[in-house]
């Protein structure tokens, strides 16, 4: 089982692997490789193209879509059968790197050898999905706790896969419907996504909701349901329960308008009715608030004929993926790096700037935004907050997760190169 456990990991995390008993097209591979980015350093100032008359045929043979195939068939075959050799995703992740930046710089003039080198990305993925798909049993002396971690470990290894394939997946659908491709590249950027999808297994059948009756709220009741999150806070400029000064507008405003402000959406908040509560219930909500902030108006009673209970539909409870195995922050892979950040711009920024970082209202777009090209610029931004309170202050997440979460939303929404920001600069600017 030992060795079950090590190929797992050792696809995943992509661990440091020897030079021993490789494959001869993983060999081959990648002896012409580091010849070729040797030929690189001596050339900084750009990438090579196809083109070029010197080592354009070269790097065309390395990228090939046929010698991906061939060579990761290799790589994952000698991984299973325990033999170490050399490591090809980490191999190939300069190439990959430089003709994402070149391509971002300049993509029509190097869209074919972008694609090409998205092709390694994607099919070392769907080679991880296939092994950690397979059926991998223990030893015929393994005992029951040993099978269970087994299989406990696999469906670890899976959830974290299919994580990863989900954001490469929109990723690239996302690029490709830019507008940055050509008719025919855009074709094959959307082609490859498709083959990313196909790779992650289907999520269960969905539960049957339910209905359940329960009493009327007060509007104290529907504000810490629904209203604490900004108004408690100030997020995003939303007036603070018991500011009077901020208040006083909106009151000024009348009852009517502020109810119906609320109910439609206003700015960066949403519209409140057809939600979990009755317009009625939110109408209570939004006395409560200006009661509390200056205001005098009269919560809003049952109207004639409710029977004062409200039949709901509950949606199923979801059954959660597998947690993927606990793993150090020092011995994370940078894919897994990015996944921290992503889960801290979904659970803490998602709310205001969206899931594709555009502007709504006051609130900025991430998308190029000014304070992703300097690292003190955006930890500065999420330690201190910006707009008197419009842009909230952060300090409560870890030096980890600041610097990966300002990591995602460069890679996620800006075309910034820059070197990555750390959790020692966060630390050292931490006042």
């Amino acid at each position: 089982m030992r060795w079950q456990t090590a190929v797992f990991l050792g696809v995943l995390l992509w661990a440091q692997s020897g030079l021993v008993s490789a494959g001869d097209a993983v060999r081959k591979f990648a002896s012409e490789l580091m010849l070729h980015e040797s030929r690189e350093v001596l050339q900084p100032d750009r990438p090579l193209k196809y083109s070029d008359p010197e080592g354009g045929a070269t790097l065309r043979a390395l990228l090939a879509p046929a010698r991906t195939a061939a060579v990761l068939e290799d790589y994952f075959a000698e991984l299973v059968q325990g033999n170490a050799q050399p490591e090809v995703p980490k191999l190939v992740g300069p190439l990959v790197k430089r003709y994402e930046k070149a391509f971002t710089a300049d993509p029509r003039a190097y869209e074919e050898e972008y694609l090409d080198s998205l092709n390694w990305v994607v099919s070392t993925l769907e080679g991880t999905a296939h092994l950690a798909a397979a059926k991998v049993q223990p030893g015929p002396a393994a005992s029951g706790a040993e099978a269970e971690a087994m299989q406990k470990l696999v469906e670890s290894v899976q959830g974290l896969s299919d994580t990863m394939m989900k954001l490469l997946a929109q990723i690239i659908r996302d690029k490709a419907n830019s507008g940055v491709f050509s008719a025919a590249g855009k074709v094959r950027a959307l082609s490859m996504a498709d083959r990313v999808s196909a790779t992650i297994r289907p999520s269960p059948p969905p539960a049957q909701a339910s209905q359940q009756v329960r009493d009327v709220m007060s509007g104290k009741q529907v504000y810490d349901a629904q209203c604490v999150a900004c108004h408690a806070t100030g997020i995003a400029g939303a007036p603070k329960l018991g500011d009077i000064r901020a208040w006083k507008p909106p009151i000024a405003a009348g009852f009517d308008t502020l109810v119906r402000s609320t109910l439609k959406g206003k700015g960066v908040m949403g519209p409140q009715g057809g939600g979990d509560f009755q317009d009625f219930e939110i109408a209570r909500a939004v006395a409560y608030l200006a009661n509390a902030s200056g205001g005098t108006f009269k919560e809003p009673g049952l109207p004639a004929g409710h029977p004062g209970t409200v039949t709901v539909q509950r949606a199923p409870v979801q059954v959660m993926p597998p947690r993927p195995p606990e793993v150090p922050y020092a011995a994370m892979t940078a894919d897994q790096r990015l996944r921290v950040g992503q889960r801290v711009y979904e659970q803490n920024c998602i709310v205001c700037h969206q899931a594709n970082g555009q502007a709504v209202g006051p609130i900025r777009a991430m998308v190029n935004a000014p304070a992703l090209k300097r690292n003190d610029t955006a930890i500065d931004l999420l330690l201190l907050g910006a707009g008197g309170g419009a842009m909230p202050r952060w300090p409560h997440l870890t030096d980890e997760e600041i610097a990966e979460v300002i990591n995602y939303s460069r890679f996620r929404f800006s075309g910034v190169q820059t070197a990555p920001a750390s959790p020692a600069q966060v630390r050292s600017r931490r006042r």
